[in-house]
């Protein structure tokens, strides 16, 4: 069972005004160290992560350059969300991506502006939680598990008919 480490990576560049814009919002601002916080998220995740081809971003059409430019060879896959609808959506969307690829994977979603200073509690927390949904998939009802998935897959393809144009990994 595979573990994808996938960063939400969208904004609008208005919270830090006027360091960041919408053309360079926050999570693509150097800071500590001259790193940016995507690049600390994905520094962080790393040493967990198989590969790079299990490190992605969850971001909007308009930030795929600047993501290209700052980690795109630190990371194996971009999910570009068809229209931007806040950490929900994207999540689901992103759930829905992976999927296609890798059904019986765990995904984890971290944010790409986040400041977390001691990278080693980190990832001994997010370990430790790795490890139990893992156990909980693999031994609890993994039958219930796909149905499950299955009809949360049939209800997205029916909604994005209806409202998404299709997107597909890049």
């Amino acid at each position: 069972m595979n573990t994808y480490f996938t960063i939400l990576c969208g904004g609008s560049g208005t919270r830090l005004w006027p360091l960041s814009r919408k053309n360079r919002p926050k999570q693509f601002v150097p800071f500590l160290g001259n790193k940016t916080l995507l690049e600390q998220t994905i520094e962080r995740i790393e040493p967990l992560a198989k590969n790079k081809n299990h490190i992605g971003v969850v971001t909007t059409q308009e930030q795929i350059q600047l993501i290209k430019q700052t980690a795109g060879n630190k990371i194996g896959f971009i999910v570009e969300e068809p229209c931007a609808r806040n950490t929900g959506p994207a999540l689901l969307y992103a759930c829905f991506e992976i999927q296609k690829k890798d059904p019986y994977s765990i995904i984890t979603f971290m944010h790409s502006d986040a400041f977390i200073p001691d990278a080693k509690n980190f990832r001994e927390h997010l370990s430790v939680a790795i490890k139990y949904a893992k156990k909980i998939i693999s031994l609890q009802h993994l039958e219930l598990y796909q149905q499950l998935l299955q009809q949360v897959t049939d209800i997205f393809k029916q909604t994005q008919k209806t409202l998404l144009p299709k997107h597909a990994i890049h």
